[in-house]
């Protein structure tokens, strides 16, 4: 029996089963699982900001590959990790390939082989200089994937960034009625809504529900926490809190228990994406807050000139995903 038929006995067990619905991203889920049987992409980087379901899409991919796999598919969550020296250790107890004897590289190539493997590294933003050693392993692991999940691209050599973007939400200028049904981010929330009340109906309160998602942006995370709030105020009364100003990010908190901290509110999850920046970020990112609604290059340049003391500012933060 080779290593890698002990690996896919290992593996062989299904796959955490998510106990929420998967709501919307059809065209998402055909497009990566496509990318994963491309035997030409085998770093695939799904980048967005926090929240946006970047855990769930791969997730739910992975499930849906499992059987042409053979049960060779194995999700990492590397939330707890801190030292970047630790990820290929990591993998390599999760799958069974610590021997004990070897480094984890080689113990690892030699425990993968030439089978054909899915790893999935989940939230690997914090730990980038280890990119450079996942990508080292793929080079003597013929059949093997990574799958990773970041707030911003590893930037090596083969990789391959899927980035994902926050759920569609019906235009303000939609005429009345809206159907809920067509737009994945008021499905969303109706289905969480439901989840939170069971005597929860959408019904006289359409409007407020598409204003509601618009307001958060079509992010997942956000509505996820304010449809959990139906259980205690109407969507009318929430949309008011949420166009509070100040006191909308108290609304949009008390995630559940098993989900990680960065995920409980939105406003951690805005702070681990702080907390991930250089300083000269941070201060380019304080300096761009003036604006509303975006800005453009030029606005930029006029922001920052003479005042960054020397050193450049990263000019194309506004595409840095460690900046959402």
């Amino acid at each position: 029996m080779s290593a890698g038929d002990r690996g896919g006995e290992r593996a062989g067990h299904r796959l955490p089963i998510p106990l929420t619905r998967f709501v919307g991203r059809e065209k998402e889920l055909a497009t990566l699982t496509g990318q994963l049987r491309d035997p030409a992409a085998r770093l695939i980087s799904v980048t967005g900001p926090g929240g946006v379901g970047k855990t769930r899409l791969v997730t739910q991919a992975a499930l849906s590959l499992e059987p042409e796999f053979s049960g060779r598919i194995a999700i990492i969550r590397l939330d707890d990790i801190t030292d970047p020296r630790d990820v290929l250790p990591t993998i390599a107890r999760a799958i069974g390939a610590d021997d004990g004897q070897r480094g984890p590289r080689e113990a690892l190539a030699r425990f993968l082989g030439d089978d054909r493997w899915l790893l999935v590294l989940d939230n690997i933003e914090h730990l980038l200089p280890a990119a450079s050693d996942v990508a080292g392993l793929l080079q003597h692991a013929a059949g093997t994937t990574v799958l990773v999940t970041s707030r911003a691209r590893l930037q090596v050599a083969g990789e391959h960034v899927f980035p994902l973007a926050p759920l569609p939400v019906p235009p303000a200028d939609r005429p009345m009625p809206i159907d809920l049904d067509r737009f994945a981010a008021t499905r969303l929330f109706v289905d969480r809504a439901i989840a939170a009340d069971p005597w929860f109906s959408a019904k006289d309160a359409e409007a407020a529900i598409a204003a509601i998602c618009r307001r958060l942006d079509g992010l997942p995370l956000a509505i996820e926490l304010a449809a959990a709030r139906v259980a205690i105020m109407p969507p009318a009364a929430l949309l008011e809190q949420l166009d509070a100003g100040s006191s909308a990010l108290s609304v949009l908190r008390g995630g559940p228990h098993d989900a990680p901290d960065r995920l409980q509110s939105v406003e951690a999850a805005i702070a681990w994406s702080y907390d991930l920046l250089r300083p000269i970020e941070r201060l380019f990112f304080r300096r761009m807050s003036v604006f509303v609604g975006g800005f453009t290059l030029s606005w930029a340049a006029a922001m920052i000139r003479g005042h960054n003391g020397g050193e450049a500012y990263p000019i194309d933060a506004g595409v840095n995903p460690r900046l959402h």
